[in-house]
């Protein structure tokens, strides 16, 4: 998926979607956690009471039975960024590209907008 603005289409278009980006939260063990779970992003294991962003998703129903069971909405489990990928997403997110898929590395999101607006990141080293 590349970086855009809005999204066409419907939860029928799509494997899966998902709600906007949770607020920064720390990860704890106790709980609903019992495991250290990956960045869907960059794949690193996100530590015990580090930073991340939680992404709950959820998809259309793939039978009659999931229908009449879970409504218009099946939930799926979450997937989490670590710290360093929420930053990047979350930024994206807020100035306005909310059709970006938080299981594709950010850093391609980052470099498509740097192509979109003319950043040059090695100007900076």
């Amino acid at each position: 998926m590349s970086l855009s603005c809005s999204c066409d289409g419907s939860i029928y278009d799509y494997d899966w979607v998902y709600d906007g980006p949770s607020d920064f939260f720390p990860f704890k063990e106790h709980g609903e956690y019992k495991r250290r779970k990956r960045c869907a992003s960059c794949g690193e294991l996100i530590e015990f009471n580090a930073e991340c962003v939680r992404y709950d998703r959820f998809r259309a129903p793939r039978s009659e039975y999931e229908e009449n069971r879970f409504g218009s909405e099946v939930c799926i489990s979450p997937i989490f960024h670590c710290e360093k990928c929420a930053e990047i997403y979350v930024t994206l997110w807020e100035i306005g590209y909310r059709c970006m898929s938080p299981d594709v590395p950010v850093r391609e999101h980052l470099e498509e907008y740097w192509q979109i607006t003319g950043f040059d990141p090695k100007k900076y080293e």
